[in-house]
């Protein structure tokens, strides 16, 4: 699913690889792979990046920081994908590159985003 998501991305191969090792590290002990139905909540929600885009956005500007709840909540509410703990927790392990427990814009939406467009 990793690899997938990062290439439809279109994220530099250099790059793409420490993201994925993130991965790798983090369920080393514990591997559970992508369900082909988290794997369609998932597209389901980037079909409505925009909208969860300006969801966010609001997020942002009421100052709450974008965490896994929120994300999944507004993934749920906005986009009507109901993504699993597992699928949140891969997506933050590949995004959330300071590793500080939530998602900036330039993180993942703009990147997914981009490449609706």
């Amino acid at each position: 699913f990793g690899s997938v998501l990062l290439t439809y991305a279109d994220i530099p191969s250099k790059k793409m690889a420490l993201m994925l090792k993130r991965v790798k590290r983090k369920f080393k002990e514990e591997p559970q792979g992508i369900t082909f139905e988290d794997y369609l909540m998932f597209w389901k929600f980037l079909k409505s990046i925009n909208d969860v885009d300006t969801a966010l956005s609001f997020y942002h500007l009421a100052g709450v920081s974008i965490d896994r709840e929120t994300f999944q909540h507004v993934a749920k509410t906005v986009a009507m994908a109901d993504m699993s703990d597992h699928m949140i927790d891969v997506v933050f392990t590949l995004f959330d590159e300071n590793d500080d427990g939530e998602l900036s814009n330039k993180e993942f939406v703009s990147v997914m985003r981009r490449r609706v467009m």
